[in-house]
């Protein structure tokens, strides 16, 4: 299939508000964008803190 995976480690809640660990989660999606990879080829999963 030729996937990558990698695991964000943001802060959970309650050692950081939402807006914390979205630009936490955001910084890490446009690292991968200027790494050269597509929004369309990147997917998100979260578990008990959520996914978006």
């Amino acid at each position: 299939m030729g996937l990558r995976v990698i695991s964000v480690d943001y802060t959970l809640a309650p050692h950081a508000k939402y807006d914390t660990i979205t630009d936490q989660v955001i910084s890490v999606i446009q690292g991968l964008t200027k790494q050269g990879y597509k929004m369309s080829d990147i997917a998100i999963y979260g578990d008990s803190a959520g996914g978006a």
